[in-house]
């Protein structure tokens, strides 16, 4: 176990920019306080739901302004005194790095997409477009890329092993459109789901962002098929195991599915998604439809339609993504920031 060190993480959360990012590092602050003597505790922008996701968790939160000012930022850092910061903000820039590392020993930045020439001491870039590697970047930071490091909760870590069963006739489909359903197209799909003929279960999991738009709540009012809703899941690897198809949006969510081995039609919920969806397309795991607010009720029925009827392709989707995915990411990295934190001292 490492000696007295405090760590801190950057990371934001809300229905303006989901909740991956906030899922991803907890998880990880979860397993880091399991593992060192020191504290572990969060700075956060001023968006309700990623904050009161965090503080229900047990950590502590500075609440920093939407419009944040990094010399408060780094006030706040300097009175925390961390020998780690970890950051999870999509596309960091490197002038935000260099003020934060003024104020710790040690930097690690969580990225995604093809960003990794941050000037951090680690970066880690659990994409699926990158090859198996570790290696070092322009500015000296070691990068440890591909899935073998993308952070999953630990549930996975056990479903992944499971072999997954192919039913002829699907019995349970469900819906997790990202911490916030960022585009409004939950009501759709409600509506998509109700039209298509054939019996199966549906449950759609809420996220802690998710706003019920009228538009859902007109659309579940009005369905013939009972539509089951789960708010803000702790455990989402077991529903996504046990199901046998699901809608998604296109962010983390994609790497869950391929661990649990479930086939997905995905809607994206943000341009950048379109990048990490058509990837998995391509390796199997899942039909990219587009950016859902793109694709009409009459697209979705056809192709929850066809991925229903087709056991094969189902079947193929499944063993895809469990080779993809072994979800022990979370340990690897769990250990990669230890091992950080021992050296810094």
């Amino acid at each position: 176990m490492a000696g007295t060190r405090n760590v801190l993480f950057r990371v934001d959360g809300g229905p303006e920019v989901g909740m991956g990012h906030v899922v991803r590092s907890l998880a990880l602050a979860q397993q880091l306080r399991t593992r060192i003597m020191g504290n572990v505790s969060f700075i956060m922008r001023d968006f309700e739901a990623g904050v009161a996701k965090v503080r229900q968790a047990g950590f502590e939160v500075d609440v920093i302004p939407v419009d944040e000012n990094i010399d408060h930022t780094v006030s706040l850092i300097q009175k925390r005194q961390p020998a780690l910061i970890v950051t999870d903000i999509h596309e960091i820039e490197n002038g935000y790095v260099r003020r934060l590392r003024c104020s710790s020993h040690r930097i690690a930045c969580l990225t995604g997409l093809g960003w990794i020439e941050v000037g951090s001491d680690i970066v880690i870039n659990g994409d699926i477009r990158y090859q198996k590697q570790v290696t070092v970047n322009r500015y000296g930071a070691r990068c440890f890329l591909g899935t073998d490091f993308f952070i999953l909760r630990e549930g996975f870590a056990e479903v992944v092993h499971r072999k997954k069963p192919i039913r002829d006739n699907v019995e349970l489909v469900l819906v997790t459109l990202g911490g916030s359903d960022i585009l409004g197209v939950g009501g759709q799909v409600v509506q998509a789901l109700d039209a298509v003929r054939a019996d199966f279960r549906v449950i759609i999991v809420l996220g802690s962002a998710f706003v019920e738009t009228q538009d859902f709540k007109t659309a579940l009012m009005g369905a013939k098929r009972e539509f089951i809703i789960k708010k803000d899941l702790e455990d989402m690897a077991s529903p996504l195991y046990e199901a046998d198809l699901a809608i998604a949006g296109g962010g983390f969510t994609m790497y869950e599915l391929a661990a649990a081995g479930t086939p997905a039609l995905v809607l994206c919920q943000a341009e950048h998604q379109l990048e990490t969806a058509t990837a998995f397309a391509q390796a199997g795991t899942c039909i990219n439809l587009g950016m859902g607010n793109l694709v009409s009720q009459e697209t979705l029925v056809k192709a929850v339609t066809g991925l229903v009827a087709d056991i094969d392709t189902r079947g193929h989707m499944s063993h895809k993504g469990k080779s993809l995915i072994d979800a022990r990411g979370i340990y690897r990295v769990s250990n990669i920031l230890t091992h950080c934190l021992v050296s810094s001292g």
